[in-house]
């Protein structure tokens, strides 16, 4: 083994942070919050017990630590809770525990068995076993990426192949151009007999083929090629193409370190790409999957022509009732179709049971005759690989994988807060004209619209650039011009200098300027904002103004409902407390770190990033 460096290709994720500000009816909405009973291990300490579950130190830390602090809960003037005191750990607390009462309520009404959770049980245990599957064989392993593949890819991005090319339905036809073409017939003679696709833009049976831009395993062929020679039939999603590479030209390409990044993205994902094809084509053998060519062919043929996704007059997708069935002659239902094994039986899809299927699909679900044959075969192989992927996963134990069974579990428990929310918080939803009215007195003045003002404003590369924008702009010079003469921002310049409204109650520089300004047409002083320097020019006032009651009756109505639901939710919960009982250890609560210690590590990361 060479002392070849070993790049580490990082994922981007997406952290799911929990909103944990009241009211408390939104806390159905929660992802990420319900703790599995009995899964602290060790001496985590416990800091509080709902029935027969515990809520332990590092489950409270864990989720703490994901919020921001406009999501942590709020005190009685509206304020973020402090977590450094008890008072604000226990209203943190008491959220947890509060989903963890909707929780055991739900299983106490027996939601667990219902078909509506167990069916997404299944769905959901099909779909994390996959998923984990995926992440260990495909994901991980394409990590690892070394200085000889970086530098291998990259050598090949300058080349640019120029081939012939023709498309054909089938492996047999794709093989008899092939042999034409060997026997000396005319590229263009051979493709007006079997090739089945359309011509390139140009009108011709010319392409280009760049490194980094085709299917992998097609990439890879046409790479292989020499210089004259014709490939072998490749199969893709649009059927068997064969090749003749014409020539090899070099284009130039950036330095490596200007989109290594980059680079090393498309070979991460390259990797995955031909491992899965590789893992696909053992599980096709494993489970004997077989698709019959022929019968293929009958379902393509019954396609409808010309259909589209979107209706042309309403750009809305094709309502399933206008689609038109499979066209399918009687005598072919009963031909086999495709097979596969599952859960220990043969499986066997005809050419009818295929159109029973087709029939009930939307019209993104189905093939469509532009597709070619190849995008006949590459759905119903898909959706073969989908079923074999999971039978897989289920041989290899990953369906009791703890990965899976707790991000299964959470959903689960959160499915099930949600649908008693829905049926077991009951309240008055008939809001009067006198309800309106004395909500209305009580926060009137949440709907007074602060003075807006809006102008013209010019993004310079530097304060003396600044400086010479500001002394044209008050001798009178368009904007256009100033933009044009001293503006450094493209996107600025695009927007003619407009900006959106800023208020009074805003905050930031720009809207210092602004305000700093006492009439329309005013220019400001040069003001730094975001590390970038900018003039603005006054050219609107808005007043400040009191909304009416009829502007907002309807969000009044909605707020009085929401209201009322959260206070149905705090009666029921106290029940709830007092039934399956809740007990606290103020003792290891007082000992757990605030947001803002669990927070500080994030934030000086992210501030030297």
């Amino acid at each position: 083994m060479s002392d070849s460096r070993v790049y580490q290709v990082a994922r981007r994720t997406t952290s799911r942070s929990a909103h944990l500000a009241m009211p408390v009816s939104l806390l159905i909405l929660i992802p990420v919050l319900l703790p599995f009973a009995g899964c602290s291990g060790g001496k985590d300490p416990v800091v509080a017990r709902v029935g027969d579950r515990e809520i332990t130190a590092s489950y409270y830390e864990e989720k703490l630590s994901k919020l921001k602090q406009s999501e942590l809960p709020r005190d009685e003037n509206g304020l973020p809770v402090d977590t450094s005191t008890l008072a604000g750990k226990k209203a943190f607390l008491d959220v947890i525990i509060h989903k963890e009462l909707l929780y055991l309520k739900a299983i106490e009404l027996g939601y667990e068995k219902e078909e509506q959770i167990t069916g997404a049980q299944k769905a959901m245990l099909e779909f994390q076993a996959g998923t984990a599957l995926h992440n260990d064989l495909f994901d991980v392993p394409a990590n690892v990426i070394t200085d000889e593949e970086l530098a291998a890819y990259y050598g090949r991005l300058p080349e640019v192949r120029e081939c012939s090319f023709m498309i054909c339905n089938f492996r047999e036809d794709a093989v008899k151009a092939r042999q034409a073409i060997i026997d000396g017939g005319l590229w263009e003679d051979v493709a007006e007999e079997y090739h089945d696709g359309a011509m390139s833009p140009q009108g011709d049976y010319r392409m280009q083929v760049k490194w980094g831009y085709w299917e992998d395993n097609f990439e890879q062929a046409v790479f292989d090629l020499k210089e004259g020679e014709i490939s072998q039939p490749l199969e893709t999603v649009y059927g068997y193409w064969i090749l003749r590479l014409e020539g090899i030209k070099q284009e130039e390409i950036p330095p490596l370190d200007s989109f290594k990044d980059r680079v090393l993205t498309s070979i991460r994902t390259r990797k995955i790409n031909l491992n899965r094809k590789e893992f696909m084509k053992k599980m096709h053998e494993k489970y004997e999957f077989k698709l019959d060519e022929g019968a293929l062919w009958i379902v393509y043929q019954g396609l409808p022509e010309g259909e589209l996704l979107l209706d042309p007059d309403t750009q809305k997708p094709i309502p399933r009732g206008d689609l038109k069935p499979l066209d399918i002659p009687v005598q072919d239902m009963d031909k086999f179709l495709l097979q596969y094994r599952q859960g220990g039986e043969l499986v066997t899809l005809t050419v009818g049971d295929y159109k029973v299927r087709f029939d009930q699909m939307n019209t993104f679900q189905r093939p469509k005759r532009s597709e070619l044959l190849g995008g006949l075969r590459m759905k119903l192989t898909q959706e073969v690989d989908k079923l074999l992927v999971i039978e897989e996963a289920k041989a290899r134990g990953y369906f009791e994988d703890p990965r899976v069974t707790e991000k299964v579990g959470l959903r689960l428990e959160e499915m099930m807060a949600s649908k008693l929310h829905s049926d077991v918080v009951q309240y008055d939803t008939y809001v009067s004209p006198d309800d309106l009215e004395e909500f209305w007195a009580e926060h009137k003045q949440e709907y007074v619209v602060p003075e807006g003002r809006n102008g013209l404003v010019v993004v310079c590369a530097d304060r003396e650039q600044a400086d010479r924008a500001r002394e044209a702009a008050q001798t009178g010079t368009g904007w256009t011009e100033i933009l044009e003469q001293y503006g450094s921002d493209e996107n600025n310049k695009q927007k003619g200098g407009q900006f959106e409204m800023v208020y009074a109650n805003g905050s930031g520089a720009l809207k210092d300027a602004l305000f700093s300004l006492e009439k329309v047409d005013d220019v400001s002083q040069p003001t730094l904002v975001n590390d970038k320097w900018i003039v603005a020019k006054l050219t609107t006032i808005e007043p400040s103004y009191q909304k009416q009651l009829d502007e907002v009756r309807n969000e009044l109505g909605q707020r009085i409902k929401m209201r009322r639901q959260d206070e149905a939710l705090v009666k029921l919960l106290a029940d709830w407390r007092e039934q399956f009982g809740v007990s606290i250890d103020e003792g290891n609560l007082a000992r757990l770190r605030s947001w803002e210690e669990l927070t500080a590590g994030i934030a000086t990361d992210q501030a030297t990033s």
